[in-house]
């Protein structure tokens, strides 16, 4: 059978009774205080036995029978008495486990080796949490580093709908989500939706990007993809271009990787993937190539767009169209326009940019599908709004290649998105493989349906 487990508390006040009552009736409680009214509130708890003395005694402390093994929680107002009690306790006892809170933490004295609860920092913490809304930190859980947090998805989140194998963490995780007051523990193929609230556990400094990223609003690119920039085979004018971007972002560090590793003849599309995860390449940036014939025709894929659909992290054509000051949002489903937005949005606050969405009708669109486009700039309005970036909608008719390219030439930056569940032929072509080849601006391409860590 278990032994039972003992608590002393010093300080029948607010924080004490709050204690006696979180902590397990099965415990066993010796409550001190000087005030015999503050103790008879506690005559209903049957676990608590009260002494009205003063705590700083050693005589009164041995009268609650301490051992090494005793919890200690000493709260009263003065902080002169709880370093005392904390000093008498642990020499005359042995006690470990002593926690104690302070009104200035300044001067630990006697506490210097014991849990030291500082209150302006925890009120400070906990209004902080309670402005923000979005993301709690742990408070006296674990090691109080930032290791816990509890995180509450925006509408805006890339993440929404994406299975967390597809996050691919490493030296974190996400340990629980909460939706419509129930828990879900999660497993790989556990998706996210709006206003989960999350809970994460890892690094601290690996949460900082991670949270972002989950979280929506403010993501960082390219840290929710990676922390570096890759590039193949670039020229002098290219490289110049690279150089800024890894100027302008948070990316860490530009590498050189090696074109044979990207042989789509010969590499599978895996050993790609994860290649640029073993670099922690955030941005890919590959050189500008025509298109072939037969590629056009859709025959078959350019060796540039199985490059490309095999990263599975933003790949950058650049064509020397900097700095990037106007940016151009082209999306053209609901389903991937969080993804692209939020990424733009960033990158427009990052750059100091204008923004402007730009949704093409085409013509074989019916009247459905012509209201499910109108709803898409409202709602990446609505996600620039949040961040502080005010966002210009187009709406445009026609062919969506032809028109995109026509709108690019007015911009420094086209961002749009990709998937690996395009198919290209000559009646429904892929528009992002052709505007991989051809635009008259640097052009960004967003893995929509496959994020990767």
């Amino acid at each position: 059978m278990e032994a039972q487990r003992q608590a002393i508390i010093v300080g029948a006040g607010k924080v004490g009774k709050n204690l006696v009552q979180l902590l397990p009736q099965t415990w066993s409680i010796f409550l001190i205080d000087l005030s015999e009214e503050k103790l008879s509130s506690f005559a209903d708890f049957p676990n608590v036995r009260t002494i009205c003395r003063d705590a700083s005694s050693r005589l009164v402390l041995q009268k609650a029978e301490p051992t090494a093994s005793t919890v200690v929680f000493i709260t009263a107002i003065s902080d002169e008495l709880n370093k005392e009690c904390a000093r008498v306790i642990k020499e005359a006892f042995h006690t470990e486990e002593i926690v104690s809170i302070l009104q200035n933490p300044e001067e630990l004295g006697a506490l210097v080796e014991n849990e030291v609860i500082d209150i302006s920092k925890i009120v400070a913490l906990h209004m902080s949490n309670q402005v923000a809304a979005t993301t709690f930190k742990g408070i006296g859980i674990g090691l109080g580093k930032g290791e816990i947090r509890q995180i509450t998805v925006l509408t805006s989140s890339a993440a929404i709908g994406m299975p967390l194998k597809e996050l691919k963490p490493q030296r974190w995780l996400v340990a629980a989500i909460y939706r419509n007051q129930s828990l879900i523990v999660p497993h790989g193929d556990s998706t996210l939706q709006a206003r989960d609230r999350v809970l994460l556990v890892g690094d601290p400094e690996i949460l900082d990007s991670e949270e972002q990223f989950i979280r929506g609003g403010r993501v960082l690119f390219p840290t929710q993809y990676g922390q570096n920039i890759g590039y193949i085979e670039l020229e002098e004018k290219h490289k110049q271009e690279m150089n800024w971007l890894e100027e302008n972002t948070l990316a860490s560090h530009s590498i050189q990787l090696k074109a044979q590793d990207f042989d789509v003849q010969k590499k599978e599309e895996e050993m790609i993937s994860k290649s640029l995860h073993t670099d922690n390449i955030g941005c890919l940036i590959l050189p500008p190539k025509p298109i072939s014939w037969v590629a056009r025709m859709g025959l078959t894929r350019s060796p540039q767009n199985q490059i490309l659909l095999s990263s599975r992290v933003p790949v950058l054509i650049p064509r020397g169209t900097l700095p990037y000051k106007k940016i151009l949002m082209a999306v053209g489903t609901q389903e991937h326009a969080p993804t692209v937005a939020s990424i733009a949005v960033d990158l427009s606050r990052q750059f100091e940019a204008s923004l402007t969405s730009l949704s093409i009708v085409t013509p074989h669109s019916d009247e459905k599908d012509t209201e499910e486009l109108e709803k898409i700039p409202k709602k990446i309005a609505q996600i620039a709004r949040s961040n502080g970036i005010e966002l210009e909608r187009v709406v445009d008719k026609g062919n969506p290649i032809h028109k995109i390219r026509e709108h690019a030439a007015n911009y420094d930056l086209l961002i749009l998105g990709y998937s690996k569940a395009s198919r290209n032929n000559i009646f429904n072509p892929d528009i992002s493989m052709h505007l991989l080849h051809d635009t008259p601006c640097s052009t960004l391409f967003i893995p929509w349906d496959a994020a990767r860590r």
